[in-house]
């Protein structure tokens, strides 16, 4: 996904009252295009309401967003991997910087290879 069109992203929990970036600023992450973290959580929210889906029994749905969230997941996995931790974005658009949200998050979601 595309993050820098959507207005702003979570990458941590440090809000500020004017809206500017201070992780970005503080050097704690690296701004690019397509953020790990907010297509990770993408990623997760998806799988999420596949199982909510099945609850329900809508199976339909169900199928539909669990192939959303493997897709994703799967291109996640190609594009912000580079082989020992997750870049910050898709690793030539970040120079391959890694920094902890990025890892945190995609661990925390079950995505480290």
């Amino acid at each position: 996904l595309k993050t820098s069109t959507m207005g702003n992203h979570i990458v941590d929990w440090m809000p500020h009252g004017a809206e500017t970036d201070e992780t970005v600023k503080f050097g704690e992450f690296t701004a690019s295009d397509h953020t790990s973290v907010s297509n990770a959580f993408c990623a997760h929210g998806l799988d999420l309401l596949s199982q909510m889906m099945t609850a329900a029994g809508l199976h339909e749905k169900s199928t539909a967003f669990k192939q959303l969230s493997v897709n994703l997941t799967r291109a996640i996995k190609t594009n912000m991997w580079n082989g020992t931790a997750y870049c910050d974005g898709i690793c030539s658009e970040v120079n391959n910087k890694s920094l902890v949200m990025s890892n945190m998050f995609t661990l925390w979601f079950g995505m480290v290879p």
